[in-house]
């Protein structure tokens, strides 16, 4: 069930323009529609209810995502490991993957026992 807004009319064609501005420059969703004066809540019930503006939400955020991919490549090429991995299991993951398994257990892979001693002598400090 879709709760209707009291004031959909708040967020106008001219806040909607200025909330993608936002969203291309890299600011959240949230304080986008913060510095536009409107809630989020708003711009959810917008993007539910138009599929035009939906689409455009994701282009903008998707367009203030391509500097910070263009510096990962920069910096994978430079030998950043880090950013070699990154780059590589996102753009292909059938070939490359972080295949370490690490596993913790007892001997002959029994649960791990632990075992607490007190200290009588200073157990009033424990």
């Amino acid at each position: 069930m879709i709760k209707k807004i009291k004031k959909p009319y708040k967020f106008n064609e001219a806040k909607k323009k200025k909330l993608l501005e936002l969203l291309k420059s890299g600011l959240r969703r949230g304080a986008a529609a913060k510095q536009v004066g409107v809630t989020p809540q708003i711009v959810n019930y917008h993007r539910r209810n138009d599929e035009e503006f939906s689409r455009l939400v994701d282009e903008a955020e998707m367009e203030a995502n391509e500097p910070v991919e263009d510096a990962l490549y920069q910096a994978a090429l430079s030998g950043n490991i880090i950013a070699i991995q990154v780059w590589l299991y996102n753009r292909d993951p059938d070939r490359w993957s972080d295949r370490r398994s690490v596993r913790l257990g007892g001997e002959e892979g029994q649960p791990i026992v632990l075992k607490v001693v007190y200290d009588n002598e200073n157990s009033d400090k424990i």
